[in-house]
């Protein structure tokens, strides 16, 4: 429990930057359809020590390139834990998969 209230606070800085929360009197929120409106899938990574560099690289060509093989995915961003926090609790990658919609995580 205690590692996933670390993970949760390690990227409420990644969704704090997302401009889809925002209302203003302009731009009222919108009743959403959840069936189809996008969907984010967050993953992060831990890696054993000793893990070797190489295959760190192998699994983010690997994850970056599904983006190609599947087409339910609109968008894939990552990156390296570089907080200076230091409250990843050893989760080093993040990755963010953006589908078409829910149905798309299915296929992945």
């Amino acid at each position: 429990m205690k590692k996933i209230v670390i993970t949760i606070i390690a990227l409420l800085p990644i969704l704090a930057m997302s401009n889809n929360h925002k209302t203003t009197e302009k731009n009222p929120p919108k009743k959403t359809d959840l069936k189809t409106a996008p969907f984010r899938h967050v993953v992060c990574f831990k890696f054993k020590d000793g893990t070797k560099p190489e295959k760190i690289k192998e699994l983010e060509k690997g994850l970056v390139d599904l983006k190609t093989k599947i087409p339910t995915i609109l968008d894939l961003e990552w990156g390296i834990n570089d907080s200076p926090e230091d409250l990843a609790n050893g989760f080093t990658h993040c990755f963010i998969v953006t589908f078409k919609d829910k149905a798309g995580l299915k296929i992945y």
